[in-house]
């Protein structure tokens, strides 16, 4: 695996090269983004960065856990704080983790969960 944290406004500015594992693109892709940077630009710059072949997963999030691996002082929690931040946690995984990678959505207003609700 592995993750960096960068400025989600920048996200176009990422190379695929830096991500790739034994000359492969990974097989899943997280983007762990500031609510602040606009989720719609940072998600589709994310998405465009790896083959279709990759899966990416975007979600927002208010602060992030994140170790670079290295023991710096960054390591472990990246405040949200009280002002805006616009950054977004990449966290790639190797194809050789996995066989397959399937995404799938679940409609939260069907009828079933309606129907359940208390």
């Amino acid at each position: 695996m592995r993750s960096q944290v960068v400025d989600a406004r920048a996200l176009q500015d990422i190379e695929l090269k830096d991500w790739l594992f034994g000359g492969h693109a990974p097989a899943l892709v997280l983007g762990f983004i500031s609510p602040h940077a606009g989720f719609d630009d940072a998600s589709r710059a994310l998405r465009a960065k790896f083959p279709q072949s990759c899966k990416v997963i975007a979600m927002t999030t208010a602060g992030e856990l994140f170790s670079s691996g290295d023991g710096s002082a960054r390591d472990l929690y990246l405040e949200a704080g009280e002002r805006p931040w616009h950054s977004a946690v990449i966290q790639a995984f190797s194809p050789d983790l996995f066989e397959d990678v399937s995404i799938h959505t679940v409609d939260l207003a069907s009828a079933g969960f309606r129907r359940n609700a208390k």
